[in-house]
């Protein structure tokens, strides 16, 4: 006797024929038929006496719907219970994400969560070098980076671009621009982060294809400290299109660049070996738009 015969045979005893409980089922009338008379033969016992109502139960069978029922109802608890922990027991995604650009995805992170309560996300900041080395070291699923990551068996796909802003105090003459060509920068003051930032290499090597002449670069990995110094009008500081939110709270001006092709774009990877893990393509779709 197992759990789908004692459940065919409750279905019958509730419904008093095989007609009934086949269409309740969706099974055949003969199944049940089959079933109920294995389970005569196993036990040697009827189970069921023809009336003209239909089938009525036997006193063995009352015996056996009985403790069956008890039984049945134990059984889809601890199914139902099993389930739960299946699903709560998925390995959570884990995506680590550049300091600062997390604010890009707040409003897909916040619906893939709502959506998918049980798929666990953990979104972890890191600066660039650290988002690469997690990916690497496979402690981090998906990763952010401001180029594609290059190495065997990683894939990288763009997820989205930004122009980039030049940052000035509302007392500098450059405020009064619209927009800014390269050649206007020169003779100011640029104060920046350090060149190991993608954004600002890329930034700093178009400067230096255009021979633009600063007075002074003065490189500073506390960014809030060069925003101040901005602030107090003390230089100049290239940011990205998504960030300029940031700055304007400050009470900064934030000017587009003229020149097309320098901008900020904003890259997704992951190994290819995880792209057919359910989470991992979950989260590439849900948060990053992006399907591997």
């Amino acid at each position: 006797m197992n759990i789908r015969q004692l459940l065919y045979f409750s279905a019958v005893a509730e419904e008093n024929s095989f007609s009934g409980a086949a269409e309740r089922l969706h099974l055949s009338r003969q199944t049940l038929s089959r079933s109920i008379g294995e389970l005569e033969e196993e036990w040697g016992l009827a189970l069921f006496k023809r009336n003209v109502v239909g089938l009525q139960l036997t006193g063995d069978g009352v015996f056996l719907y009985e403790h069956g029922c008890k039984l049945l109802e134990e059984w889809g608890g601890l199914e139902a219970a099993m389930r739960a922990r299946a699903e709560t027991a998925q390995p959570g995604t884990r995506v680590v994400v550049i300091s600062g650009t997390q604010t890009i995805f707040l409003k897909r992170i916040e619906e893939y969560r709502k959506h998918q309560p049980r798929r666990p996300l953990s979104i972890t900041l890191e600066e660039e070098a650290g988002c690469e080395k997690a990916l690497i070291q496979g402690t981090a699923d998906l990763i952010t980076t401001t180029a594609p990551v290059t190495g065997e068996g990683i894939c990288s796909r763009k997820v989205c671009e930004f122009p980039m802003y030049i940052a000035v105090s509302p007392e500098n003459p450059l405020a009064r621009k619209k927009k800014l060509y390269m050649k206007e920068l020169e003779g100011q003051t640029l104060i920046t982060l350090p060149e190991i930032y993608h954004i600002v290499r890329e930034f700093m090597e178009a400067c230096r294809k255009r021979q633009v002449p600063f007075q002074k670069i003065e490189y500073n990995v506390d960014f809030p400290y060069c925003c101040e110094l901005v602030c107090q009008n003390k230089g100049i500081m290239p940011v990205a299109g998504y960030a300029i939110h940031q700055q304007e709270r400050l009470g900064l001006l934030c000017i587009p660049l003229a020149e097309k092709g320098i901008k900020w774009e904003l890259f997704v990877s992951w190994h290819k070996r995880d792209e057919e893990k359910q989470a991992v393509r979950g989260v590439l779709e849900g948060v990053f738009g992006v399907k591997p």
